[in-house]
């Protein structure tokens, strides 16, 4: 914390890549308007440009220094990446993950799930947005019974171990299976895979259980 605002980040986060909290209706009139509530303790304290920090530190306090989405925070947008240094969701991250959910859990006047787009800009961790929406979804008893297919140009997939001898799967193979019988289940593929799925399936994909994330 600092005369500029609050800033946030995991324990031993390096001092550039602290980042700022703003709310998903943020606006500079509204953050005035909060700092112009926060009630001033008589303490005498204040920043040299005559405001009481708690004031300048409120966009922070309200936000992700609020109670519950603290807990909401450190319980499950939280990852440790392969350099070993943990890493928590910044603002965009945070809503894009619960827009997707409130989107997934919405039911419409014929049964059907929620349709929608999450649309992040370049640089705002797609990667991680993906893994934790991922894991809420799971999470989800609402959810978790849906299958999710990641698209991307070069996945990281491991080939499924092969049984009785059998050769591991094709990608090809492996999606036809996915589709056939993936609930609950993640697959990561490659836009030329699943375009040559659609070009050779048998018949539709029946349900509102597929959750599809492209990059």
């Amino acid at each position: 914390l600092d005369r500029r605002g609050g800033r946030y980040s995991c324990s031993g986060t390096p001092a550039n890549g602290w980042v700022r909290w703003r709310e998903h209706d943020w606006s500079a009139d509204a953050v005035q308007q909060l700092r112009g509530t926060v009630p001033m303790p008589r303490t005498g304290a204040a920043a040299t440009n005559g405001h009481c920090l708690r004031a300048v530190h409120a966009p922070v306090l309200a936000g992700v220094a609020a109670p519950a989405r603290v807990i909401a925070l450190l319980r499950g947008f939280m990852h440790t990446g392969a350099d070993g240094q943990p890493r928590i969701a910044r603002a965009a991250q945070f809503f894009a993950v619960q827009a997707g959910l409130a989107q997934l859990r919405r039911i419409d006047t014929q049964g059907c799930r929620g349709r929608g787009l999450v649309q992040l800009a370049a640089g705002a961790g797609m990667a991680l947005t993906w893994h934790w929406l991922v894991q809420h979804v799971q999470r989800d008893p609402w959810l978790r019974h849906c299958r999710v297919l990641l698209v991307q140009e070069c996945p990281a997939v491991t080939p499924l171990p092969a049984t009785r001898g059998e050769p591991a799967l094709s990608p090809g193979r492996r999606l036809a299976a996915f589709m056939a019988d993936g609930r609950g289940c993640t697959l990561q593929t490659t836009p030329g895979t699943l375009q040559a799925w659609l070009r050779r399936r048998d018949a539709g994909h029946d349900g509102d259980d597929l959750i599809v994330l492209v990059d």
